[in-house]
């Protein structure tokens, strides 16, 4: 029995590890695209996709969706730091930080997504099925109950 308790708990693991969404930055002519994906060969396709202006943090500027390559693409239509963010319904979600400059220049800032939030959260997942297999596999021997 725990044999296949850890090795079910091996096996969560790496699905709850398999995909981390990433991102991309690319200056277009007059435009910025941003390229939401779970690797370089898995795109983000069909991600719902917010972008929000420096001059309202609060109100989306754009809606829409990622293509088929999970690109989206938007207009700046000012200066300032303009937050892209990707979220495909299904735990993904990621931060673009786009700072457009007055001569139209575009840098990247360091995105919100935190790799020790995720870890954090896979082992707190972990420990947790853990613990109630065990309570369980104890209940049902007769064991000492709480």
């Amino acid at each position: 029995m725990m044999f296949r308790t850890l090795t079910f708990l091996a096996l969560l693991s790496g699905m709850l590890c398999a995909h981390d969404m990433e991102l991309q930055v690319e200056k277009q002519p007059n435009a910025v695209a941003v390229r939401f994906g779970y690797g370089p060969e898995d795109p983000a396709k069909a991600a719902p996709v917010t972008v929000f202006s420096p001059a309202d943090a609060m109100a989306p500027f754009q809606t829409g969706q990622t293509d088929q390559r999970g690109v989206f693409v938007f207009a700046p239509d000012r200066p300032g730091v303009w937050r892209v963010i990707a979220d495909d319904e299904e735990g993904h979600r990621e931060e673009a930080r786009v700072e457009v400059a007055e001569d139209g220049a575009v840098h990247f800032h360091a995105h919100s997504h935190s790799r020790g939030g995720t870890l954090l959260t896979g082992l707190s997942v972990l420990f947790g099925v853990t613990g109630i297999a065990l309570w369980w596999s104890g209940r049902r021997r007769g064991g000492v109950s709480v």
